[in-house]
């Protein structure tokens, strides 16, 4: 098992678990899916896959804003969810970030009071606000922090 940057020849594994993970927001992803596993990274868009023998199981996003880093996209394949691979990524990105990061600061959003919420509190993660109708109508989404 290992943690890396991601291929080309990874669009195709990588896919099959964001479908399974959000098949509704499948067009978004490919266009980030195509930013992070092409030879032409433009320096603000990155990420990473976890692979397991010649099997990519996870995938994890990261954007620069202008002052901070934003978690886009954290998947694990459903097949080996809680098992520690989304930990695994989460603390790889930090790390990655702390040593060739300019910023201080990492960002995501998630849906307020899901499981998501919790994991990120668990990694470390900071509440830093709480938004109603920011992406969907009804759903609260909570913004976390992590100070590098």
């Amino acid at each position: 098992m290992k943690i890396r940057k991601p291929k080309t020849t990874d669009k195709e594994q990588v896919m099959e678990i964001l479908k399974q993970m959000s098949p509704e927001y499948m067009t978004d992803m490919l266009s980030e899916l195509d930013r992070v596993t092409s030879n032409k990274f433009d320096g603000k868009h990155f990420g990473f896959v976890y692979e397991d023998g010649k099997d990519v199981i996870g995938y994890i996003t990261c954007r620069e804003n202008v002052a901070t880093y934003q978690l886009e996209t954290l998947a694990v394949h459903p097949s080996h969810q809680r098992k520690n691979i989304g930990s695994n990524l989460v603390n790889f990105l930090i790390q990655y970030l702390k040593y060739n990061g300019r910023f201080k600061v990492l960002n995501v959003n998630t849906e307020h009071g899901d499981y998501a919420e919790e994991f990120y509190i668990r990694s470390g993660f900071e509440i830093s606000g709480v938004i109603k109708d920011e992406f969907i109508p009804g759903i609260e989404q909570v913004h976390l922090s992590y100070r590098l």
